[in-house]
């Protein structure tokens, strides 16, 4: 595999949605009430308000009272801070909830629908990979790891060898830094120190990790001061935004270089719907701002289409709800990365939707 491969391969997994976590909010039974809440620090009555309107919303979408007191419950206790909590409730009362620290939610959101909305919790999820930072230095190399969207970044300190030449401080450091690769399976690795520690600290590591993790080599030469306060040294957004830019460009010149450059799947619902009935779909693009129109789907993975008619299964079985939705639902159950898009990217597509085959 190139090394160009590799490092998109690892890019990928900055973006890649948890499909077990989904898959388990799938099997809640409909309709499902979603709930975004913010943890903001505001006065409790203010809170107290807002949870009148999210009881409100429920009503008018005809919610049933053990929903209405699961939900109430859930919202009982919200922690404060930044960020926000979202909450997936199905019909019989069985309740999902999680906290997404500092996410950006700036209005609750509630809807209740044959599936789960999960554009807003995707997005924040992608912006926070599981990464492992090794901070060389002359007296030792600080081994940070961060598992995955809700850990702590935890710190260990490796002490450097009795020459104290910084050179990637022996095979200690490398062996820490293997170690916490494999156990949180993060695919993004960050190092710092100077040129010749870094180069000699890489040369260390064992092949498995190179090929499947992304190097984000970052010299001390390169940081600025105002970059030596921070927690990590890269920007994780922008390397997620720019992971997304060559994805949307792909989708628009209709070739994709990752894949022997053939054709992606294209944009457009109509498109994409088409590749997923087919099980075709490697990589899901889906604008943050959703589609308003709604689409199909049934029970199985590649049950999807525009319209009830074009369902090959019993009326019974039939189901519709915001495209956005159906269309992460089918790439999820068909092994399909998923990727969120800001507004801005998200315009560049038909539709706001996209597609990279297998």
């Amino acid at each position: 595999m190139s090394e160009e491969r590799n490092r998109a391969a690892a890019l990928d997994s900055l973006i890649k949605a948890g499909p077990a976590l989904l898959r388990d909010l799938y099997d809640l039974p409909e309709p499902i009430a979603s709930v975004y809440f913010s943890m903001a620090d505001p006065t409790g009555d203010d809170v107290a308000l807002r949870r009148r309107m999210v009881r409100h919303h429920l009503l008018r979408a005809a919610t049933g009272t053990v929903v209405l007191g699961a939900v109430e419950e859930a919202l009982g206790d919200v922690p404060q801070g930044p960020g926000a909590v979202a909450v997936f409730v199905g019909r019989d009362g069985s309740v999902r909830t999680f906290t997404m620290p500092e996410a950006d939610l700036t209005t609750d959101r509630v809807s209740r629908s044959a599936l789960p909305e999960v554009v807003p919790f995707l997005r924040w999820q992608q912006y926070r990979p599981a990464y492992v930072l090794a901070a060389l230095g002359r007296t030792g190399t600080e081994v940070s790891v961060r598992h995955s969207p809700w850990s702590e970044v935890t710190t260990i300190t490796v002490p450097a060898p009795g020459d104290g030449n910084g050179n990637g401080n022996g095979n200690g450091a490398s062996e820490a830094v293997t170690d916490a690769l494999s156990s949180s399976g993060a695919r993004l690795l960050i190092v710092t120190g100077d040129a010749r520690a870094v180069q000699s600290f890489q040369g260390r590591l064992p092949a498995w990790a190179l090929q499947r993790v992304q190097v984000e080599a970052v010299p001390e030469e390169r940081r600025t001061q105002a970059d030596r306060g921070k927690t990590t040294p890269v920007d994780l957004a922008a390397m997620v935004d720019a992971r997304l830019r060559e994805t949307v460009a792909a989708v628009i010149n209709g070739s994709d270089p990752e894949n022997g450059g053939d054709a992606p799947a294209g944009q457009g619902v109509s498109e994409v719907i088409r590749a997923l009935a087919r099980g075709e779909l490697r990589e899901l693009l889906v604008g943050s701002g959703g589609a308003e129109d709604s689409a199909w789907f049934g029970p199985g993975p590649t049950d999807i289409a525009e319209t009830a008619s074009g369902l090959d299964v019993p009326d019974t079985e039939k189901r519709h709800g915001p495209v956005a939705d159906v269309l992460i639902r089918a790439a999820t159950l068909t092994d399909a990365e998923v990727a969120i898009l800001p507004v801005e990217m998200s315009e560049a597509l038909h539709q706001g939707v996209g597609g990279i085959r297998r």
